[in-house]
């Protein structure tokens, strides 16, 4: 009777998956995750594997993967809802032997089930012969010159698998991975204990011999091992992992020390994403608290109208705050994502920034600001929608800090092979400290200001600017003001 293990987090479809299976003579292990099949993997011995993809922890993909990358090649059926052609080429470039998209046929899965197993090697026998010596899978013995010896699990899946490999060097890491599983937590002196028995039950074998080369061990395998051990590390999350490599082997030492650099890259890069989701986090819980807080108020029968109507004009502008943080988010996530521009349009540059100014006219109104506009006329090849956000963020920030009464001044002008916008105020000004961080994500230099923004714009002008080939630069004194330099290249006509 062959054994199928059913991986599907689904418990009435695997329930189901599982009686059909039965119903026509197969023996099943259910699971309801990547985790507990690698568990049913370390303990019984299965034919053929029917996986899910979306499951909680590890997803399918990932499951086959690593499956394959411990050599265990059991054909693999995934039965998912997935169905673009994309999810199926990675399912089968991550190793499955077959591909079903739910909602199934019963009735078809089995006989695909049978298909796969008739293309298995295994089907029709679990045995493998080296020289005179035969190793039969289903009763873990072993027959040679001395006669037939039943071994225990584990000593016959680490002969089996050495034997089926004959003449390859297998690292202790590699060999515990397969036999006990990629999430063992066994030490290296548990295989050692078992490859000494092997070596003593088979020293007379006339087929083959188990060879330990303690040089490769100490300055090759065990620099390797520590290579594994630290990816398994990283793997689960933990970028701290370096490893010291004491051998004098170059490749090794060239090899380690560009693990180490990714580690530690990889290291700030979570750092850098734990930063910014406690900042997503704390952007999003202080608008939400006072939307709470209003929507409490008002519900005081005894409110006059006026503090009626303060409550929601504020409530109002807190979802006003939420929206447009969301928005900054999405388009930064689209950014920073973005592999492929948009091809570029040819547009008047100077009517753009104009179209800006006007956009942002109810703003620098209500403040009496005046603006001191020198734009010359210029037609330019680019991303004309993204470069209209930089110039809405420049001029809207500009007047954002700006006193009531005072001016900005835009210009726009054309030198060499460079195409150079200038926006410049007279508010508040930056300290030396605020310019240094000025781009940075949720970064926000006045905290008197800060609920006029969540400290995104600069950081999407920067990226927008990146992407077009541009850059940006400030100077600023405090009380003095602030002027914003934007340098584009010129395009070749």
């Amino acid at each position: 009777m062959f054994k199928i293990l059913v991986v599907e987090d689904d418990n009435s479809l695997k329930r189901l998956f599982c009686k059909t299976l039965e119903k026509n003579n197969f023996h099943t292990f259910p699971a309801g995750n990547a985790s507990e099949a690698l568990n049913i993997l370390d303990n019984e011995t299965i034919d053929l594997i029917i996986t899910d993809i979306m499951m909680p922890g590890m997803d399918g993909f990932s499951f086959i993967r690593q499956l394959r990358d411990a050599n265990i090649d059991l054909p693999v059926l995934i039965i998912t809802a997935k169905s673009d052609i994309l999810d199926k080429q990675v399912g089968f470039q991550s190793g499955a032997d077959d591909y079903m998209v739910k909602p199934i046929d019963i009735h078809e899965m089995v006989l695909r089930v049978n298909a796969l197993l008739r293309r298995v090697k295994s089907v029709s026998e679990r045995r493998l012969t080296f020289g005179g010596t035969c190793m039969e899978y289903d009763t873990w013995t072993v027959t040679d010159n001395t006669g037939t010896k039943m071994l225990p699990q584990k000593e016959f899946q680490l002969l089996y698998k050495m034997l089926s490999y004959p003449g390859q060097i297998f690292t202790r890491q590699q060999l515990l991975d397969d036999i006990w599983g990629m999430n063992n937590y066994e030490d290296s002196h548990t295989l050692d204990v078992h490859i000494s028995r092997l070596r003593e039950r088979f020293k007379d074998n006339v087929d083959f011999k188990i060879v330990i080369s303690f040089f490769l061990m100490r300055n090759v395998f065990h620099p390797l091992e520590e290579m594994s051990r630290a990816s398994r590390q990283i793997a689960r999350g933990d970028y701290s992992s370096q490893i010291d490599y004491q051998g004098s082997i170059d490749e090794i030492r060239t090899t380690i020390d560009n693990f180490n650099f990714m580690a530690r890259e990889l290291n700030s890069v979570e750092i850098m994403r734990n930063d910014f989701i406690a900042n997503v986090s704390h952007e999003f819980k202080t608008p939400l608290s006072s939307i709470a807080g209003y929507v409490t108020l008002l519900q005081d029968p005894d409110l006059s109208e006026n503090e009626r109507n303060e409550y929601i004009q504020m409530a109002f502008f807190n979802i006003e705050k939420l929206n447009d943080l969301t928005s900054n988010i999405l388009q930064l996530s689209r950014l920073e994502n973005q592999n492929a521009l948009r091809e570029p349009v040819r547009y008047r540059l100077d009517e753009q920034i104009r179209e800006a100014i006007v956009l942002l006219e109810p703003k620098w109104s209500k403040k009496n600001i005046t603006l001191d506009v020198d734009l010359m006329e210029l037609s330019y090849t680019g991303q004309s929608a993204l470069l209209f956000q930089v110039w809405t963020n420049l001029i809207g920030n500009a007047v954002k800090f700006s006193n009531p009464g005072s001016s900005v001044a835009i210009t726009l002008r054309q030198y060499h092979n460079d195409i150079t916008v200038t926006v410049s105020d007279r508010g508040i000004g930056m300290t030396e400290e605020t310019k240094k961080h000025i781009f940075e994500k949720f970064y926000q230099g006045d905290s008197s200001r800060k609920e006029q923004g969540n400290g995104l714009g600069l950081a999407i002008c920067r990226i927008i600017l990146d992407l077009c080939g541009g850059d940006i630069h400030v100077s600023s004194e405090p009380g003095k003001g602030s002027v914003f330099t934007v340098r584009l290249p010129s395009p070749e006509d």
